[in-house]
């Protein structure tokens, strides 16, 4: 799932799921 949320960093950094 960090491919996951690296995307998600880069797509929108507010939309960060912090788990």
């Amino acid at each position: 799932m960090k491919q996951g949320i690296h995307t998600n960093l880069s797509t929108r950094p507010q939309d960060t799921p912090v788990c």
